[in-house]
């Protein structure tokens, strides 16, 4: 987590398993192993949970990002695609991106 915190990596739309084992000086298995039983999540569910969280920091505190289109919201995140931000967002929120968004992106009643 610290890694991922601190580095940013999840932005990166090719980081593989290989990359971030290698990076920590461990196995690609262990990781996996690891985010399987104290997690219950593969390795690219992982990713996608970071890349998802930092989209919402962003629409939220980052002004600018409020007027980005999902499409431009995908890609700033680290998703490679459209459609891998679409299915990330619907397997990991249980929603489509245009409803899981819809009220972060509301501009604010202040």
């Amino acid at each position: 987590n610290r890694y991922f915190e601190t580095e940013r990596i999840f932005l990166k739309p090719t980081l593989t398993l290989i990359e971030v084992a290698r990076k920590l000086k461990v196995k690609p298995r262990l990781i996996r192993l690891a985010l399987q039983s104290e997690m219950d999540i593969s390795f690219s569910d992982y990713v996608n949970t970071w890349r998802i969280q930092y989209a919402e920091e962003q629409c939220r505190e980052n002004p600018r990002w409020k007027n980005y289109k999902l499409e431009v919201i995908a890609m700033e995140s680290g998703f490679g695609t459209r459609q891998s931000f679409n299915s990330a967002v619907k397997k990991i929120k249980g929603v489509s991106p245009g409803k899981y968004f819809e009220d972060i992106l509301q501009p604010s009643n202040k």
